[in-house]
């Protein structure tokens, strides 16, 4: 009865929805045993091919008439609506994270269902899928508005020496102007896709968080994270015909790109030589292996190496981790890389890896607020147009 949503015995039983980033039917699996185990290994409840979802993952588990997923220590970690937990309460619609394979969890509880979701005035009541639909109507108006009003709001993240305890550059990072979570279901549906509105707000954003850093720091760096799904060559193409005309040095910009698509992306090797031609840097990042996959890299050599944070995370108690950084460290450097540490948030965290011979790192140690600016710059004024905005005097034409 594993997925018979037709069955009489699969009424009240929960299920797990997932939209496949490649296009078709969304796929429905039922939670009909506890606990539910999802990982890489076959023998799980849900079992995931991907390389990112560790063997024995996560677990969903029931008590009484709630439901609680579980880590099982994975490398790449379990999230409940864009939070990184270790044990967490499932609610009707909330997303969930198994590495970067994403879900939506529905409890098969109607009554709960009704108390959870809003009614939309002018249509009737209906299942999950059909308010997908109406979800998806309202985030594609919504990210148009953000287009045309340019509502997208920029938090930096400074990534500093720690040497010097400067700022070497900012991660910029996005957040939507509607009050949720950037990554709300309807919104990464829409943002995973390689629709024209999508590529229209990441290169929109883009274009906001170069010009105020360019505005601001004649010096720092802008650190770019991609998705997976956004490497490719057109907007990878578009992404260097905006830095040509905003850095006068093109090394000023660096695209941080998931360590994964080193091997998952068959020409990966082109996309590596069009940043480097152009001078551009590279960061990997969620990086969690050792010297052995340092070796890969040397084929398509990357400027940075972001740690992931499960290599960070407990590592004062962890001996052998530190000693495993430690050659790590040595190795890029050998090859004219940098590590860049994540999640140091104590002094602590910044003396250990140094003692490592860390160079660069981030984390809530160093300076970093909401809509955090670089230095001293002023908010980018963006005045709607007929036909497109300007945002520091650069035009973006509308999206329909």
């Amino acid at each position: 009865m594993k997925n018979d949503f037709n069955s009489p015995a699969a009424a009240g039983v929960p299920w797990l929805e997932f939209f496949p980033q490649q296009g078709g039917p969304v796929q429905k699996t039922l939670v009909a045993t506890f606990p539910f185990s999802i990982g890489r290994n076959d023998t799980t409840d849900l079992p995931i091919n991907s390389t990112r979802v560790s063997r024995e993952h996560a677990a969903i588990v029931k008590a009484g008439n709630t439901y609680r997923v579980r880590d099982l220590d994975s490398t790449n970690g379990t999230f409940v609506n864009g939070q990184r937990i270790e044990e967490a309460t499932l609610s009707d619609g909330d997303i969930l994270m198994i590495a970067d394979v994403e879900f939506t969890f529905f409890s098969g509880n109607t009554q709960a269902a009704r108390k959870t979701v809003t009614q939309v005035i002018g249509f009737r009541e209906s299942d999950s899928s059909s308010l997908k639909g109406v979800d998806l109507i309202r985030c594609v108006r919504r990210l148009q508005e953000t287009i045309l009003q340019g509502s997208s709001r920029l938090e930096y993240q400074p990534v500093v020496d720690l040497l010097s305890d400067t700022p070497i550059g900012y991660e910029a990072i996005q957040r939507l102007s509607h009050g949720g979570p950037y990554q709300l279901e309807a919104d990464r549906l829409v943002l995973a896709t390689n629709s024209r509105l999508a590529v229209r707000i990441r290169e929109c954003f883009f274009l906001l968080a170069a010009e105020k850093l360019t505005a601001s720091d004649k010096q720092a760096k802008l650190f770019l994270h991609l998705e997976s799904s956004e490497i490719d060559h057109e907007f990878v193409r578009n992404l260097l015909g905006i830095a040509e005309r905003l850095f006068p040095r093109p090394d000023r910009l660096v695209l941080d790109l998931p360590d994964s698509v080193v091997n998952d992306i068959p020409y990966f090797h082109e996309i590596h030589a069009w940043i480097t031609d152009f001078g551009a840097e590279l960061c990997y990042s969620e990086f969690a292996a050792g010297k052995a996959q340092v070796e890969v890299h040397r084929k398509v050599p990357p400027n940075y190496l972001r740690l992931a944070r499960a290599m960070v995370r407990g590592i004062a108690q962890d001996d052998d981790r530190q000693a495993l950084i430690k050659s790590t460290i040595r190795t890029c450097r050998d090859s004219g890389c940098e590590v860049i540490a994540t999640n140091l948030d104590q002094k602590s965290d910044v003396q250990l890896f140094q003692q490592l011979g860390c160079r660069f790192g981030m984390g809530k140690h160093f300076a970093t607020t909401s809509e955090a600016e670089p230095a001293n710059c002023p908010p980018t004024v963006i005045a709607p147009l007929q036909g497109g905005f300007v945002g520091c005097g650069m035009a973006v034409s509308e999206v329909h």
